[in-house]
């Protein structure tokens, strides 16, 4: 039973290393359904106006990510560079590092390294930015941000082979083990030796990529400018499809009124035209057009991409989304609307998807950025082509009225602009009769804009305005006033001048012939019976006699109970 299990386990072996032996492969788009194929460690890709190796995919290689594949700089064209700046005497800027006698850059934000062979700060680092700020945004945004994981020291780099803080960048200098993953002589070679990220475990010393395909290092971080090979993740989930990235055989080849030229299999260096959201592209057709058969199919378009490049272009594909012919069918420098002709002439009898696309064509070794196509299927044979399954914008095929936009009034209902067709009722927010609307949807409701009761347009008065009730409008007695205060004086009720227990004046109890003094201090012991009304609300509200009733019955209930313990103790003796 041993036995066996050790002869699985070595097949298992055996067969898992063949398969890592033989060149992966990637679709080199998933939007295409059968797109060129992208070998690891042999294909080519054109990026940016370079040449790049392929040398990762979602499976296999440096660095795997799905819907992406790695790159590797082809060429040494990027410049040179030092790891890290420094000097043998101090610079502004500079930090003395004693295990090689010599002062080195601080990081970009003024902070120190702990070795000068970090890699996020470092001169070589910043290069890699530096690289990356050249592509143009819609390239920068095709490309995949990678964090190189930090917390490594120069004995112990981190799992992504630096020492020093984590760095998100967006291309990024080969480690050692990634160098190594490579496995390829012809492609780790550079015509010169060039940086790596990793360092080496003696201190201060950077390593280096040599010319012969091996690694080695430098004694010192700044003693020498190598070339700098920049990597990077292309995310290719955007991909409409790959070209030849040459001017006789791709897209190049193709100018404006030629029709469309057959696309042979793709070989050598391949470029990606990419859908983008600055691209747009409106397709029209009326109900006859999208379902026309003829040998020239004719469409319009509107809505389109302006600006230098632009062209309005189509490719036709195989049942198995392979592209057989591409054509530029107008240019859209500065035109964003107009008429399409596609001629069939040359087409191989066969069923084809008819893909309509904005595109920017930036040439053969930029990729080119499109926008979400317009599809269809074409039927042709001998030259003449049926349309089916049109995913365009039908137009309207009947002659349609004008009618422009009015505001509306306080008194007359206006509309906005749209137009109308006599002979099917139907109304139209557009010209073109391609978007549907109600004729309710058409008009603007008058109406007065009522403030207060009055339109502040013209004037009119509103029907249904309510005055507020003066009755029930803030009393300025019951305010926060500092002159409403529980003086008696301040309440605002008409003084009863008849009875002078009700009055707000103080009462002289002592003389009814004396007036009171109103500059005179009420003892309110003195007064406790004769201004019981002195705080009662000015809005005629009674609410709260209830509770100087109580407080009178208290009063009366302690004296009678007073006069009984008297009683009671006076009968006791």
């Amino acid at each position: 039973m041993r036995t066996r299990k050790k002869r699985k386990a070595a097949m298992l072996a055996s067969i898992l290393a063949v398969m890592l032996a033989v060149p992966q492969v990637v679709s080199a788009a998933p939007a295409q359904e059968d797109a060129p194929l992208l070998v690891v460690n042999e294909s080519t890709v054109a990026f940016a106006g370079h040449e790049w190796w392929v040398i990762g995919d979602g499976t296999t290689g440096v660095y795997q990510q799905s819907d992406s594949v790695t790159l590797l700089a082809k060429q040494d064209e990027f410049g040179k560079s030092v790891f890290r700046t420094g000097h043998g005497n101090e610079f502004e800027g500079s930090t003395y590092d004693s295990g090689n006698k010599m002062y080195y850059a601080n990081n970009p934000d003024g902070t120190s390294w702990v070795a000068p062979t970090e890699y996020a700060g470092s001169t070589l680092q910043l290069k890699m930015d530096a690289i990356a700020a050249e592509f143009s945004a819609k390239e920068l945004a095709a490309v995949k941000d990678r964090t190189l994981q930090g917390g490594g020291t120069v004995d112990s780099p981190s799992q992504d082979g630096i020492a020093g803080p984590a760095i998100t960048q967006k291309v990024w200098s080969l480690s050692k083990t990634e160098w190594e993953v490579i496995n390829d002589n012809t492609i780790r070679s550079y015509g010169d030796q060039y940086l790596l990220r990793t360092p080496h475990p003696y201190y201060g010393r950077a390593r280096k990529a040599r010319a012969d395909g091996a690694t080695n290092y430098i004694d010192s971080a700044a003693l020498a400018e190598l070339s700098v090979r920049p990597a990077l993740a292309l995310d290719l989930s955007n991909v409409l499809f790959t070209s030849a990235a040459d001017a006789t055989s791709g897209k190049a080849a193709a100018t404006v009124g030629a029709g469309l030229v057959s696309v042979g299999e793709t070989t050598g260096t391949v470029k990606f035209t990419m859908q983008d959201e600055s691209q747009t592209l409106t397709v029209v057709a009326t109900n006859e057009q999208s379902v026309q058969t003829g040998t020239t199919l004719q469409f319009n378009y509107s809505a389109a991409t302006t600006g230098e490049n632009q062209y309005i272009s189509c490719v036709l594909t195989d049942a198995n989304g392979n592209v057989k012919y591409y054509a530029k069918l107008a240019d859209s420098a500065s035109a964003a609307s107009g008429a399409l002709s596609i001629p069939l002439a040359g087409v191989a009898d066969g069923t084809y998807t008819l893909k309509l696309f904005s595109e920017e064509a930036n040439g053969n070794l930029y990729t080119d950025f499109c926008s979400a196509p317009v599809t269809m299927n074409v039927q042709v044979s001998a030259g003449t082509g049926t349309v089916s399954e049109y995913g365009g914008a039908v137009v309207h095929g009947h002659p349609l009225v004008k009618t422009d936009a009015k505001a509306a009034t306080c008194t007359e209902d206006g509309n906005m602009e749209y137009w109308y067709c006599s002979q099917c009722d139907q109304y139209f927010s557009d010209a073109q009769g391609i978007t549907s609307i109600t004729e309710e949807q058409t008009v603007i409701a008058a109406g007065h804009n009522y403030v207060e009761g009055e339109c502040t347009v013209c004037g009119a008065a509103d029907p249904n305005y309510i005055p507020p009730d003066p009755a029930t409008t803030d009393d300025p007695a019951t305010t926060d006033d500092p002159a409403n205060t529980d003086d008696p004086a301040n309440t605002g009720d008409p003084v009863n001048t008849d009875d002078p227990a009700t009055t707000d004046d103080p009462v002289n109890t002592d003389d009814p012939t004396t007036p009171a003094d109103p500059t005179k201090t009420v003892d309110p012991e003195k007064t406790a019976n004769t201004t019981v009304s002195a705080q009662k609300p000015a809005t005629g509200d009674n609410s709260s006699l209830w509770i100087y009733g109580l407080v009178l019955a208290l009063c009366g209930g302690g004296i009678a109970t007073v006069g009984v313990m008297k009683k009671r103790s006076h009968n006791t003796k």
